[in-house]
């Protein structure tokens, strides 16, 4: 991405900031789709929303490497450096705590989903092992759908 020649290396990280967090509000829309698709078991939805969630994470990507870019031709190298530099723009500090606040929501709502697909996951495993020890199971099915052999039913001849 290049800076456009009217434009100082200070302003266009200050643009860029906006950018990015706009990019960051646009998935957390997509996590909380994701979330409700995941609630109500869809999992249709969350093919789709996990495609788009991919391509949104590529843009923040770039982004992400381009403002890296833009803040290392600044001299700010480490958070020392960074908010030093903030202390004396408050408009730019607005800006990267709001990118600092969106991406945090962003991460949050990710480690949520991820603990949802867990749980559901955890859930699943054990009712398939309680129908896999249940007594009636010589008649179920194997984990991977096929059908389980009726005459031995997993159980050995001469077993109780």
């Amino acid at each position: 991405m290049s800076q456009p020649a009217s434009l100082t290396t200070e302003q266009h990280l200050a643009r860029h900031l906006g950018e990015e967090t706009a990019e960051y509000e646009i998935m957390q829309a997509l996590l909380a789709d994701e979330q409700r698709a995941l609630i109500t078991g869809n999992p249709q939805e969350v093919e789709l929303l996990a495609t788009s969630k991919l391509r949104q994470l590529e843009r923040i990507d770039v982004l992400g490497r381009t403002r890296a870019d833009l803040m290392h031709q600044l001299g700010l190298n480490d958070r020392t450096a960074l908010y030093g530099w903030l202390a004396s723009r408050p408009d730019m500090l607005s800006a990267w705590q709001r990118l600092e606040l969106v991406s945090e929501k962003a991460r949050a709502a990710n480690s949520t989903n991820g603990k949802l697909i867990a749980e559901r996951l955890t859930h699943v495993n054990q009712a398939i092992s309680t129908l896999m020890s249940s007594d009636q199971s010589t008649l179920g099915y194997e984990r991977d759908g096929s059908a389980r052999s009726a005459i031995s039913g997993g159980r050995s001849f001469g077993a109780a």
